[in-house]
């Protein structure tokens, strides 16, 4: 796992001036690649590549990079981990390669070398950003994983394409002038997180999932898609995802340093843990809040009681939290709203004193339909069709008058009355449901469930809304696709990766292995979602691992008590930020919108922490370190 960065100049470039590029761009990648830093030139063809280094197998010399492979042609600077690489290896050496080290870089690079790049990204079992130049055809090719786990940033300059593991060392290249993509911001406002393609940044971009391109110096792009072919049928049934993901844990156990495990004592994590523990990979990691509706700290613990771990718990308190908060605009580069990347990043930090590799259970909401939206959203979506349209406008409406506060004073009640669990936050789902009926197509009410601002435009004057890819009328297997091709790699990914790497650990999810990955896919929603509940195939394995009684709980999430802290510690902080005269600098121009959801969560009559946090997370970015000037309101200006 590492940092990398480079650039193509289509002129001839001196090497020195190649260099000091690239040591412009490398240092902002310092963090990612703590163990060493590498370059690479050909000012004939005004090629750069650097790298930063996390050395995390071959320790040795030989695993640096860039890398050249043994035929000369090929030259890497790779962001990643291939996983079964020595099974490769072998596989390699039969044909006849011979290596230098023991790393999976050299590997990668030279199967590259016999098969060719796309057929080489074929087969892997892998993680990865990476740069791949061919010196006989004068090509650079860059690749993104077809999970999206590793991210890639690219600026096609005036005269150079300008390539990175993250913004920033983009930023840094002789010449960018940034300045913010209005259509970024809507999608930002919308989801909370910028997805790929889109970045922040007008005329930067984002590689997507599984998106390779190639590049000549005369400017000539082709792009395409690696899909990583699983060789066998799929073979769908438990014996099967449990043979599979049970393989996954123990080839990302692979390493020549420490490895541990992010424990939450939720489904995903426990199998994880579970098999991890197995393997040997005994050391693992939780957070702990003092609020109990937000803190799964004692679940973890019986799971780690229960399969006999070296746990640790930290306790995040305020203090720690809100310097995390105020951290995150550095730390991803970007505006990201997701208050779930404050414990991340606080467990990462614990788990990096004693561990560089930490499996985690990301995947498994995404892949087997373990989000609750899912199971309402579909009965929702099944009661819109079936109403008549002005019934159900009167439902919608009649839901929307009720003030969420009042709603959730009702919910406090409703364990007393019927023995079952509380339901958080039960005033924002209601009125979540009231904008699903009141949606007229089924696009309509997955932008109504998943959307955090529903009008992003009435904040930023600009109209254009942010286009989800729904295409067909089927709203749970949008919405479970939805969650595959955007939540899972732009926000939940996105998460790990910069609050892993901000302290150089590295982060491995063995459930988006692609042979888990192609169970999942071949599962139908029902078989993932029954009787209210998600996750079907995951809670028959982890049940063969511990006991499911310690997990029998409603799901809880990952979020700190933001709503809270905004209430108490981080009023003064949340108040400046949100003045009128800040928002409008940054191209927030719905200014009374902002003061009305505010004064409302203030009050309690609302909780609107998710929406407000997306907000105060772009102003944080904005204000430390965006430093560019903000987008131009559209002719509908409102606010």
């Amino acid at each position: 796992m590492c940092g990398i960065a480079g650039l193509l100049v289509d002129q001839r470039t001196s090497a020195d001036e190649l260099t000091h590029e690239l040591a412009r761009m490398l240092p902002p990648l310092a963090h990612r690649g703590p163990d060493g830093e590498g370059t690479w030139t050909d000012d004939e063809t005004g090629i750069g590549l650097g790298h930063r280094r996390l050395a995390v197998v071959d320790l040795s010399p030989t695993g640096a990079q860039p890398m050249v492979s043994a035929d000369g042609r090929w030259v890497i600077s790779f962001n990643g981990e291939v996983y079964g690489y020595r099974d490769l290896r072998t596989r390699l050496e039969g044909r006849g390669a011979r290596f230098r080290g023991n790393s999976d870089t050299e590997v990668l690079l030279e199967l590259v070398a016999r098969d060719g790049v796309e057929a080489a990204l074929a087969q892997l079992n892998a993680m990865y950003g990476l740069a791949l130049w061919d010196r006989r055809e004068r090509e650079l090719w860059l690749a993104r994983d077809p999970v999206g786990e590793k991210p890639l940033y690219v600026w096609e300059g005036p005269d150079r394409v300008v390539f990175a593991s993250e913004i920033g060392a983009v930023r840094a290249a002789s010449g960018f002038r940034g300045a913010i993509d209005p259509a970024a911001l809507n999608a930002y406002l919308l989801l909370g997180y910028v997805p790929a393609p889109l970045t922040i940044d007008d005329g930067v971009t984002k590689l997507e999932a599984g998106e390779s391109r190639r590049y000549r110096r005369d400017g000539a792009v082709r792009t395409g898609r690696t899909e990583r072919a699983v060789r066998e049928p799929v073979e769908v049934g438990d014996d099967a995802l449990f043979a599979a993901i049970g393989d996954a844990v123990a080839i990302r156990t692979v390493a020549d340093v420490p490895v541990g495990v992010f424990l939450s004592g939720g489904v995903d994590s426990t199998v994880v843990a579970a098999f991890a523990a197995r393997r040997g990979a005994t050391r693992t990691f939780t957070a702990a809040f003092d609020e109990r509706s937000h803190d799964e700290s004692m679940h973890a613990a019986a799971v780690a009681q229960a399969i006999g771990t070296d746990h640790t718990e930290l306790r995040v308190d305020v203090a720690d939290g809100i310097v995390a908060a105020k951290a995150i605009p550095r730390l991803y580069g970007e505006p990201f709203g997701d208050p779930s990347a404050i414990p991340t990043h606080l467990i990462a930090r614990a788990a990096r004193a004693s561990v560089t590799v930490a499996l985690t259970g990301d995947g498994g909401d995404e892949l087997f339909g373990g989000y609750n939206r899912l199971v309402a959203g579909a009965r929702l979506d099944r009661l819109r069709r079936r109403l008549p349209a002005p019934l159900r406008l009167r439902l919608a409406g009649a839901a929307a008058a009720f003030a969420p506060a009042t709603i959730d004073r009702w919910a406090r009640r409703w364990p007393t009355m019927t023995r079952r669990p509380a339901i958080p936050n039960a005033g924002e789902k209601l009125h979540k449901a009231a904008a699903v009926l009141g949606a007229a197509t089924t696009p309509e009410a997955i932008a109504a469930l998943v959307g955090l601002w529903p009008d992003p435009g009435a904040l930023t004057g600009n109209a254009d809304r942010y286009d989800l890819g729904v295409r067909t009328a089927r709203f749970e297997d949008d919405l479970l696709e939805l969650d595959r091709r955007l939540t899972l790699p732009e926000q939940m990914l996105t998460k790990v990766d910069r609050a892993t790497m901000a302290i150089g650990l590295e982060a491995r999810p063995p459930l988006l292995d692609p042979r888990v990955v192609a169970i999942a896919r071949a599962v139908p929603f029902a078989g993932h979602v029954s009787r209210g509940q998600g996750k079907q195939l995951l809670r028959r394995t982890v049940a063969r691992l511990v006991d499911p009684a310690l997990l029998d709980r409603p799901k809880m999430g990952f979020d700190p008590p933001i709503g809270e802290w905004l209430r108490g510690p981080l009023r003064a902080w949340a108040d400046e930020l949100l003045r009128p005269d800040a928002l409008r600098a940054s191209g927030i121009t719905g200014t009374t919108e902002v003061a009305r959801s505010w004064s409302r969560h203030l009050s309690g009559t609302s909780s609107e922490e998710q929406r407000l946090w997306t907000i105060l997370q772009y102003q944080l970015w904005f204000h430390e370190v965006g430093s560019r000037p903000a987008p131009l309101p559209g002719p509908d200006r409102r606010g």
